[in-house]
């Protein structure tokens, strides 16, 4: 049954089996009347005469209530609105929808009401509830009756019309509340003008629940100071509602409260697209995200020194101005398993300051791990055009990049704690398709690939060519005309033919006519030596374990 029909029914029921009950028009029309004293309760089919809403029943009390949804009528007597079914409606406080109305005084008496009633303040009526201050929804009284409107979602606009914050739950500096509920069947759409802060503030408010829409505002759609096992249900989106007139700096805004005074064992579900900032998180850890950040001008999600400890299970971010996951001075996050990421859009970095951040799966564009950030693990994640990784202690495994059909073109471990390393350097386990190399210079290689593009090492009779100390195995194959190739285990100054297709090859400096051998030079280096009467092309790969 919809609320006009129940009031409408309690109207004709009061009517029907209690002979001391009264309808009236409206408020007005009580207020006009002289009632019988033997008139215990009467009805009104509306607040104002010119609207169809905001009727209510009242029952005669000997003094005026505490809160101000009451009626004297003319002979003195007080009638005191009772809920309906539980609730209470912003109505039959007096508010409306109508163009240049200000609802602050109704709002701020039906919210009143239901923390004097213990009754739900719930918006039956849709369309746009202006109001020209806070609408303070919350105090150091610690109340917070279960707030909700009547949907589909934005069906209900909640238009701040002054200055600073539009919607708060405040409980201030020092006090801690809990429990309370803001939108459940409906989601309403909060939205404000050049001069709103904040579309919601929430400080020092625990174990609630709300569900928003966040329109124009200044700085963010929704604020949060010391919130502890909340869940935040937070969509601001230019794709979903009219266009922004006053875009928020930040869709959402997480910060400390004081010194020490973080959110924590929250759920987070943030929608942001198309504005400014997605989400700046400078207090929230330990709690878990879901969501989506696309298409805003500046970062997708910025966390910094206060954050930590987060959990992000399947949030597409992607496609934003900056960088879409910035972790600036966040530590012991787990970015994990990002769906959607497009490797032509999708940015990761790991700033300085940033400790023990792991990313699990996800394909990005580019992935930077900045000096200064320490011990970052990334696990089975790819990248399409670039990899650095200045960091500390930074771990890999399965580490891929993709060619440009999004196959894997080579997969790359560093289990090590060596610093400043790249994807060419350090201790690494190399599966996969190889990719070719130049030939041996100063460096290993991983791998020199076959004689398909790439240059041979050219050495002329009687000569040699450097290969890098170290110990490890090295595949030679010599194209010009003998077609040979032979496998060494070269160490600590000592070679090994480990095997050979041909009889060309051997552990000496100077290989007989015809002949080609590797050995140590016995200063620094192993080497090629070309035993041939004439100049020869070879080919090789060579792993160093050590």
């Amino acid at each position: 049954m919809s609320v006009r029909r129940f009031i409408a029914a309690a109207a004709l029921l009061c009517a029907a089996v209690n002979p001391a009950c009264a309808q009236y028009a409206d408020v007005a029309a009580v207020q006009a009347a002289t009632i019988a004293s033997s008139v215990a309760q009467i009805t009104t089919r509306s607040y104002f005469a010119a609207f169809s809403y905001g009727g209510g029943t009242y029952n005669r009390v000997a003094s005026a209530p505490s809160h101000a949804l009451y009626i004297q009528s003319a002979d003195g007597a007080y009638w005191e609105l009772l809920p309906a079914n539980g609730k209470v409606f912003p109505t039959q406080a007096g508010a409306n929808t109508a163009s240049g109305t200000d609802n602050q005084s109704a709002l701020d008496n039906a919210y009143a009401y239901a923390v004097a009633r213990g009754a739900q303040l719930y918006f039956e009526t849709p369309g746009i509830y202006r109001h020209s201050a806070t609408w303070a929804l919350g105090s150091s009284a610690c109340i917070i009756p279960n707030i909700d409107f009547v949907g589909p979602d934005n069906a209900v606009s909640i238009l701040h019309t002054g200055t600073g914050v539009n919607v708060s739950l405040d409980a201030g500096t020092t006090a801690r509340c809990y429990g309370g509920q803001i939108g459940q069947t409906g989601r309403p759409l909060l939205t404000g003008n050049a001069n709103t802060i904040d579309n919601l503030l929430v400080r020092s408010y625990h174990h609630l629940n709300v569900r928003v829409f966040a329109g124009d505002s200044t700085s963010s759609g929704a604020h949060v100071q010391f919130s502890v096992l909340s869940n935040f249900d937070i969509k601001a989106s230019a794709n979903a509602r009219p266009a922004y007139v006053t875009k928020p700096a930040y869709g959402a805004l997480f910060e400390l409260r004081g010194p020490g005074e973080f959110s924590s064992g929250n759920r987070v579900h943030a929608v942001i697209e198309g504005l400014t900032h997605g989400v700046r998180n400078d207090g929230l850890q330990a709690s878990t995200w879901t969501g989506s950040i696309e298409g805003n001008s500046g970062y997708g999600y910025l966390g910094t020194g206060n954050a930590g400890r987060n959990i992000f299970q399947n949030v597409d971010n992607e496609a934003n101005g900056s960088t879409d996951w910035s972790f600036a001075g966040e530590d012991d996050s787990w970015l994990q398993m990002p769906i959607g990421i497009s490797p032509v859009t999708a940015s990761l970095n790991i700033g300085a300051g940033s400790d023990r951040i792991k990313v699990s799966k996800g394909i990005f564009y580019n992935i930077n791990v900045n000096s200064g950030a320490t011990r970052a693990e990334l696990e089975g994640v790819g990248y399409s055009n670039s990899f650095v990784d200045d960091g500390t202690d930074t771990t890999w495994k399965n580490l891929y990049s993709l060619s440009g059909t999004g196959a894997a073109t080579f997969m790359v471990d560093r289990l090590g704690t060596a610093a400043a390393a790249s994807i060419v350097t350090g201790d690494l386990t190399v599966t996969g398709k190889m990719v070719n190399q130049a030939p041996l210079t100063s460096a290993w290689t991983l791998n020199a690939g076959t004689t398909s593009g790439v240059s041979p090492i050219s050495i002329a009779a009687g000569g040699n060519a450097p290969i890098a100390t170290g110990e490890g195995m090295i595949v030679v194959y010599e194209g010009t005309t003998s077609g040979t190739t032979a496998l060494f285990m070269v160490s600590g100054g000592s070679a090994f033919l480990v095997a050979e297709v041909g009889t060309h090859w051997s552990v000496t400096t100077a290989p007989a006519s015809g002949n080609f051998g590797i050995a140590f030079d016995g200063v620094s280096n192993y080497r090629i030596y070309n035993g041939a009467g004439a100049t020869r092309n070879f080919f090789t790969t060579s792993f160093r374990v050590n």
